[in-house]
């Protein structure tokens, strides 16, 4: 379990009798805390994230309530090497736990139709009694309460933070405050004269595979993450199909490609994970986004072009389109023995 232990020991939740897990991913009984007898413990089963976990992934995010990208399996999978993520499945509900850069354990919050106590009361304390949350949305704060005890330290994390948008804001550009949005377009247009936007079959991703490698230069960013993120992008081109990935190419009128698209719907919202243009074509990057809104499936109501990573630029572009919403994130930190079901 890419070093994270052996054995993941778990904090039971006090029961006058057994509980039977509706899931094989343990065997029998689950060991049961009980006045004044000796604390019991039984593992997940975690594995990797890879490419065979997709189909569950998908699977048990599809209705999950927040519009967090963080709860997206184009996210999960996507990010996977670098955070060492591993999964688990208990009946309907999952389980994501991931290693970041700094050496710590984190969690997602589970996803799934149990009570958040009984889904909580499953992940293993680290050996210190400590348990580590991270993009915690806020409506799961009180769950997290309510289990651990009112104490625990809980940190808004602005780098996180997911721009939301209206679809029709964003296809049409309209109003007054995007007025800038629309300058940008009508440049290309002067510029072009007229473009062209394919919706690319995510079966047949060669087109933007050779736009990405063609073109590494001049998308790429200095800093090590937005590199790893290059790399990250093309590995997942491999598995576009089997994610639900719904992708966008803009070509000049000659055919050139200088933008795509890539993102996963989840309910009503549309999840933008991927989105490189060329800088030096002047308004390429506000056509793309205006057309991957413009097609995308008619079941989506909001896009949700993710979090700026504190990139100022990034952060500056999307701004600039005036976000709805922001979906706040938190990391939070437990001690085991407060108020546990």
């Amino acid at each position: 379990s890419r070093g994270l232990g052996d054995v993941y020991k778990r904090q039971c939740w006090r029961r006058p009798s057994a509980i039977r897990c509706p899931s094989p991913c343990i065997w029998g009984l689950i060991l049961i805390k009980v006045r004044n007898e000796p604390k019991g413990y039984h593992m997940l089963a975690y594995s990797p994230v890879d490419a065979a976990a997709i189909p569950a992934l998908r699977e048990r995010l599809a209705h999950q309530p927040y519009r967090s990208c963080d709860y997206t399996a184009g996210v999960i999978y996507m990010w996977r090497d670098y955070f060492s993520t591993e999964y688990a499945l208990c009946g309907d509900t999952l389980y994501i736990r991931m290693r970041y850069p700094d050496g710590q354990v984190y969690h997602l919050f589970p996803c799934g139709s149990e009570a958040p106590a009984l889904s909580l009361s499953r992940i293993a304390p680290e050996a210190d009694g400590s348990l580590r949350f991270a993009t915690v949305p806020p409506e799961a704060l009180d769950a997290l309460r309510a289990c651990y005890g009112q104490e625990i330290n809980c940190q808004p994390q602005r780098q996180w933070a997911d721009y939301l948008y209206p679809r029709e804001q964003l296809s049409t550009y309209a109003g007054r405050r995007l007025a800038g949005q629309r300058n940008h377009v009508n440049r290309f247009l002067k510029d072009h004269g007229s473009f062209i936007y394919e919706i690319v079959d995510p079966a047949h991703m060669d087109d933007i595979r050779a736009f990405l490698v063609d073109n590494e230069s001049a998308l790429q960013k200095s800093d090590p993450l937005a590199q790893a993120e290059f790399g990250y992008t093309l590995d997942t081109l491999a598995h576009a199909e089997a994610l639900g990935m719904y992708c966008g190419l803009l070509r000049l009128p000659e055919g050139r490609a200088v933008g795509v698209s890539l993102g996963t719907a989840v309910g009503d919202t549309l999840y933008v994970h991927i989105e490189k243009a060329l800088h030096e074509v002047a308004g390429a990057s506000q056509l793309l986004c205006r057309e991957y809104a413009a097609h995308a499936p008619q079941s989506v109501v909001y896009l949700n072009r993710e979090d700026d990573m504190g990139d100022e630029g990034l952060r500056a572009a999307k701004q600039a389109l005036h976000p709805s919403e922001m979906i706040e994130k938190y990391t939070v930190i437990a001690r085991t023995g407060g108020n546990q079901p």
